[in-house]
């Protein structure tokens, strides 16, 4: 296998082929493997859960990439279950004192809450306030970087052996190791809980209080949140409806207003607490958006409503992180047959979940590839909208979705908009009115010496720059009408009054338009 002899004498990596060949995958690695041979989705899952630790984490991973592996990989490697033993509380006593040291004694340990594969979770007491502390396995870093060394090597292999025509293990390892790398760094959590909570200070969502004082990168300590998840909680119908528009405003929220986002809502990481209010737990896995890329956001999430292919087409190619030219039209075509047994339905009966996980689909066999966020994104409203559907069977994410798209077309196309787009631009139109005057005097200097010149091309110069100036105000206006249009034609299935007005508008400056182009026909005769 071209494996180095160091590694075949690693324990974990006899147990990686003792359980291939158990779940009947050792033919992977042998000459014998033929290359269109399919690996089955819930014997992979299993072989996963056999292995645990860090492949178990690889699988969690990977069921977050839609863009990486195939859809139906996804589905089944979201059903693992973390099953490891969990250490022990003298183990757990002993990183908490090793890491805190002097402020150890500020916490008791009381009992133990949850276990995974990178850390347990317990029930502590801080100064007679009830605190979580999640306390890192020991020597997990060592685990898990025997692990990486292993995968390396693995997904080298498998590269060289099969290629990369319809996934990339070394991309798959490279991804998986920045995945790692943040997991186990709690420092890194905790100024994602902070971040998250800042944002929901004066609102009823709950986000865990960190206290820093008792945190390290292997210990964090945060407020204990006493409450059941979503999902073990027996609701009245009202009351479930309630629950589950609050938790859809708080995840759109994070994701087209705040800018940073909880990547994985599913029921485990949401709780009702005993005064009945949601709370959000487990930050590891969080999303990030910049303005940029939110406002491509902005385009691709309102065509998906809208239903406009050319405009999702252009998106996903903008967002295209690889030198690659994209062949618009065959995209376009892979995307409408793709989509098109969904967007023949009613617009209340579209399942985004799957139209998202099509559009990952066509997106990845064009070669587009899709920044990391980006695909979090859309993973966080799959499992949104499942969580949501489990609770409320009727429940339509296009319709929860109208609040916030409005508010992104109104970022994308309101007086804000070009606003902060001037403030941006203002240094340099500052530095441009600074020359300006040096500038101006040189160009003047040379004028003076030209002026005879200019006298005979005056008259010249005056009709060239009436007419330029018709032929501006004519591109002008016809440039904000197209813009009207378009834009009505993108929200009239989500707002009609707004896209009316807009249509108004349109036809007036068109009116406008012909009256002018009228006038200036009968002035000249």
């Amino acid at each position: 296998m071209g494996i180095p002899e160091k590694l075949r004498e690693f324990k974990r990596f006899r147990d990686i082929l003792r359980v291939s060949a158990k779940f009947g995958f050792s033919h992977v690695l042998s000459e014998k493997f033929h290359r269109g041979k399919d690996l089955d989705p819930a014997r992979l899952r299993r072989a996963l859960e056999d292995l645990g630790g860090t492949f178990v984490k690889l699988g969690q991973h990977l069921s977050l990439r839609p863009d990486l592996i195939p859809e139906r990989y996804c589905r089944e490697l979201a059903r693992l279950q973390d099953r490891v033993k969990p250490f022990s509380r003298a183990e757990a006593e002993a990183v908490i004192k090793k890491e805190l040291s002097h402020a150890s004694r500020l916490l008791e340990v009381k009992e133990l809450v949850a276990s995974a594969s990178i850390g347990q979770v317990y029930r502590a007491e801080m100064n007679g306030i009830s605190v979580a502390v999640k306390v890192m396995r020991p020597d997990i870093e060592k685990t898990m970087a025997d692990d990486l060394l292993i995968l390396f090597h693995l997904a080298g292999y498998l590269k060289k052996k099969y290629g990369s025509s319809v996934i990339d293990p070394i991309e798959i390892y490279e991804q998986f190791k920045i995945y790692t790398e943040n997991e186990l760094d709690y420092i890194r959590e905790a100024k994602n809980i902070e971040a998250i909570g800042k944002n929901f200070e004066k609102t009823s969502l709950q986000i865990p209080h960190v206290y820093w004082q008792c945190t390290t990168k292997r210990v964090l300590t945060m407020e204990f949140i006493d409450g059941k998840r979503i999902d073990k909680v027996k609701f009245s119908r009202a009351e479930r409806e309630g629950y589950v528009r609050s938790l859809v405003q708080a995840v759109f929220k994070q994701i087209f207003i705040d800018g940073i986002f909880h990547a994985d809502p599913h029921p485990g990481n949401i709780l009702v607490t005993r005064n009945k209010q949601l709370a959000l737990i487990d930050f590891g896995i969080v999303g990030r958006i910049d303005d940029s890329l939110r406002s491509h956001l902005a385009v691709l999430f309102v065509s998906l409503v809208a239903k406009d292919m050319d405009a999702i087409v252009d998106s996903f190619i903008r967002l295209n992180l690889l030198e690659y030219t994209v062949d618009r039209q065959s995209f376009k075509e892979d995307l409408s047959r793709a989509l098109g047994k969904y967007y023949g339905n009613d617009l209340r009966h579209i399942d985004m979940g799957v139209v998202i996980m099509q559009s990952f689909e066509v997106a990845k066999k064009h070669h587009i590839r899709l920044p990391k966020d980006y695909v979090l994104l859309g993973k966080s409203i799959i499992t949104l909208e499942g969580v949501a559907r489990s609770l409320w069977p009727s429940f339509n994410i296009v319709d929860e979705s109208k609040p916030f798209v409005s508010t992104l077309i109104k970022q994308k196309f309101g007086v804000k908009e070009f606003y902060l787009a001037a403030r941006k631009n203002a240094p340099r139109f500052a530095e441009f009115l600074a020359a300006l005057p040096d500038k101006s005097n040189t160009f003047l200097s040379e004028v003076h010496g030209l002026d005879e010149k200019l006298k005979l091309l005056e008259r010249d110069i005056v009709r060239l720059d009436s007419s330029i100036t018709r032929g501006t105000n004519r591109l002008v206006m016809g440039i904000i009408i197209a813009a009207l249009v378009i834009s009505f034609a993108l929200i009239v299935d989500i707002n009609k009054t707004y896209a009316v007005i807009l249509l108004c508008l349109a036809l007036l400056l068109l009116l406008d338009l012909f009256v002018m182009m009228f006038k200036e026909r009968w002035s000249y005769g």
